[in-house]
């Protein structure tokens, strides 16, 4: 029974059932779940296993699920550019939940400290540590981090004076807080194209992650379509689990705005083959989203192919 259950639950992840997914997490503790993503990732190459987590964070962003997310990036998809910012990231945010109850949480952030690629300055993690120190004068994790913080020499970043370039500059640090304080700035076009520039010209991960940060707040179906574009567009080459990831998003989509024919088009296009294994979307599905399609707009051209090439068109839309 519980091998069935622990199956079931990775089968709803890799198929982009998320909410299912979310509704198993009862049947496993912290420490099966954890190690659960970690291997769909790394044995796998999955990235619904960052994609669940992100979607969870969604939900509740808390210590738990920053943790997951962490790990994924940090020990599942490591390759991928942006994987050791977005762990950093997903760091910080431990050691912000934590500071006030547990102030020598730091989320890992010293152990990334020690990677080459790590976007992690000396300057943050000597301040990191010293406020470690404050409550424990003798954390071991933390004098050692001092001591490797001091010793190492860095030259000062200077910013560029443009806020679009300083925008980007946050986000490939996986300092969003940082970056979220420059929407002001930048116009809703501007933001997507820095986004579409990360996410598919780049292919770096911190543009998912981002589109995910934006969406604690108020979940947004242009936001889920640019994370749509980033799966498939992007990371699919290195990645099994782009597509089931990019239909949960399409899917998000048009549920919030279903009057939206790009969103619709697009997730029709996936069912076309060889697009997608049509497991992920079913011939029933896809009839009814291009039926409400038609019932819209008789003359949208995609969703009219795919019924016929079903042959489930209904002559009262000509």
């Amino acid at each position: 029974m519980e091998k069935t259950i622990k199956k079931q639950f990775i089968q709803n992840i890799i198929r982009g059932d998320f909410f299912a997914a979310q509704e198993q997490l009862c049947n496993f503790n912290e420490e099966e779940i954890n190690e659960i993503l970690i291997l769909l990732a790394y044995d796998q190459y999955n990235f619904c296993s960052y994609a669940f987590a992100a979607f969870l964070l969604s939900t509740n962003s808390n210590i738990t699920f920053h943790r997951f997310a962490r790990n994924v990036t940090e020990l599942g998809i490591s390759f991928i550019a942006g994987a050791y910012s977005t762990a950093a990231y997903h760091a910080r945010s431990i050691f912000e939940i934590s500071r006030h109850n547990d102030p020598a949480n730091t989320g890992g952030l010293f152990s990334l400290f020690g990677y080459p690629e790590t976007p992690i300055r000396a300057e943050e993690i000597a301040l990191i540590a010293k406020q470690v120190l404050k409550h424990d004068s003798q954390d071991l994790s933390a004098l050692e981090a001092l001591k490797d913080a001091v010793e190492r020499k860095e030259d000062p970043i200077v910013l560029s004076r443009n806020e679009r370039e300083q925008f980007e500059q946050h986000i490939l640090a996986g300092k969003f807080t940082q970056a979220k304080q420059l929407l002001g700035v930048i116009s809703e076009r501007e933001l997507h194209a820095v986004l579409i520039y990360l996410g598919c010209e780049e292919r770096n991960l911190c543009a998912y992650a981002f589109t995910w940060f934006l969406m604690q707040e108020k979940e947004d179906a242009e936001v889920h379509y640019l994370a749509y574009r980033f799966v498939t567009q992007a990371y699919s080459r290195n990645l099994t689990g782009c597509d089931a990831t990019g239909i949960f998003h399409l899917r998000r989509a048009m549920a919030l705005e279903p009057q939206n024919e790009k969103y619709v088009e697009h997730f029709l296009m996936l069912h076309t083959p060889p697009m997608v294994p049509t497991a992920l979307i079913s011939d029933n599905e896809a009839e009814n989203v291009a039926k409400h399609a038609l019932d819209r707009d008789r003359f949208n051209v995609v969703a009219t192919n795919i019924l016929k090439k079903m042959g489930r068109y209904d002559s009262k839309y000509d």
